[in-house]
């Protein structure tokens, strides 16, 4: 898929190549058919990443019931307890905070699409949506922006300000993309935009009962990655996005395919069937590997197609919950 050059157009916009923080922010619609909510029962995808609901000082009162022993005497309802010639109390509902971080990869193997989106796009898109999503459950949402040149963290909030100004950055950096394509053979390959650089920062930010969302391509998903998520896991619940296009998965069909590094290409001409069962054995081979590895740390894995809408598959996906509720 092609790009053209400057800011980019509504065609290009339309096209699947740039997005803006507008379309980002009319996902908001499409979020709310999504259960992120943690206290959602355990036949879906969540399963275990539960809130509890504790009674003590929360904001939201819940009952007038008899006072037990140890009950603190400051929730005392006078009142009531002066005309029934009985100790009441009035107990509230808290819940715990669950802060959702989302580790979102806009490199440049991000900026490739061959149908309907860039994967840099639906990447995006995914995120806007489990963001919106967030703060539709009453929780602070962080980010973990991976580019180019480095990453962005931006700790949790559930201001509906600050999500907009953090979308804005996220539109940005998907944007720039185009740019620094041009500029591929000068990419920069210091360790700060590694997967594992991300993994490892937000292995230090989150403490306890937390959720950490990965949205990749996994291009550099290596041991240092899964170290770090297990120490992630130790406290903390996880899930992880896969975004693929359609090229990347089969070379079915294909008759004229050209492969570049950012320096050097190869053209292949009617590519052998071998030559396309090994390309498909690769990939098959390399998606179980990571499936299996992040199974093992209970660890859920959902694919992202670029050729597909990137709402409906997420409403799909996670929606299954919301039907079981």
């Amino acid at each position: 898929m092609s790009c053209s050059h400057g800011s980019p157009s509504a065609d290009a916009v339309s096209n699947g190549i740039y997005t803006t923080t507008r379309e980002l922010v009319r996902l908001s619609v499409d979020a709310q058919a999504l259960g992120l909510r943690a206290d959602r029962p355990l036949t879906s995808v969540w399963s275990g990443q539960r809130r509890s609901r504790l009674r003590g000082r929360g904001l939201d009162f819940d009952e007038l019931r008899h006072y037990h022993p140890g009950d603190d005497i400051r929730h005392m309802d006078w009142r009531v307890t002066r005309r029934t010639g009985q100790p009441f109390v009035r107990a509230y509902t808290e819940e715990k905070d669950r802060p959702v971080l989302l580790i979102v990869d806009q490199r440049l193997p991000m900026f490739f699409g061959s149908r309907l989106l860039m994967k840099s796009v639906a990447t995006a898109q995914a995120a806007a949506l489990l963001a919106w999503a967030t703060l539709n459950s009453g929780d602070r949402v962080g980010w973990m922006l991976i580019g180019p040149q480095g990453l962005a963290p931006m700790p949790p909030s559930r201001r509906p300000q600050a999500l907009l100004e953090r979308l804005g950055a996220l539109a940005a950096m998907t944007n720039d993309l185009a740019a620094h394509a041009r500029l591929t053979t000068q990419a920069d390959n210091k360790t700060s935009n590694h997967l594992s650089a991300a993994m490892e920062h937000a292995a230090r930010a989150v403490s306890h009962d937390g959720l950490i969302v990965v949205l990749s391509d996994f291009h550099d998903w290596d041991a240092r990655c899964l170290n770090h998520l297990r120490s992630i896991r130790r406290h903390n619940e996880a899930l992880c996005f896969h975004i693929s296009d359609p090229l990347e998965r089969s070379l079915e069909g294909l008759t004229h395919l050209v492969a570049s590094d950012g320096e050097w290409q190869l053209s292949l001409q009617h590519p052998k069937k071998t030559v396309k069962q090994h390309y498909r054995a690769t990939y098959t081979e390399r998606m179980e590997t990571l499936s299996a590895s992040l199974g093992r740390m209970g660890v859920p894995l959902l694919e992202i197609d670029c050729a597909q809408p990137t709402a409906a598959q997420l409403q799909r996906q996670l929606g299954r919950q919301a039907r079981s509720a």
